[in-house]
């Protein structure tokens, strides 16, 4: 895997081998069907990660908060 762009946030989310970034924060990893949230940011953030698992047809693993 090398650097993916995504269509609708091609200037702040992109994904490099099995991590994604967001405005150049690591914000989850790909791995095996899924990709799996780091933390939480903010709903942009939470966005781009979704975004990315819809986009690479992956199963999404969110953060949950305490």
């Amino acid at each position: 895997m090398g650097k993916e762009y995504f269509k609708r946030y091609t200037a702040n989310c992109i994904s490099i081998g099995t991590r994604v970034y967001s405005y150049e924060t690591h914000v989850a990893d790909i791995s095996d069907n899924s990709v799996t949230e780091l933390g939480w940011w903010s709903q942009t953030t939470s966005k781009h990660v979704r975004r990315v698992a819809n986009e690479l047809g992956l199963t999404l693993k969110k953060y949950i908060r305490s």
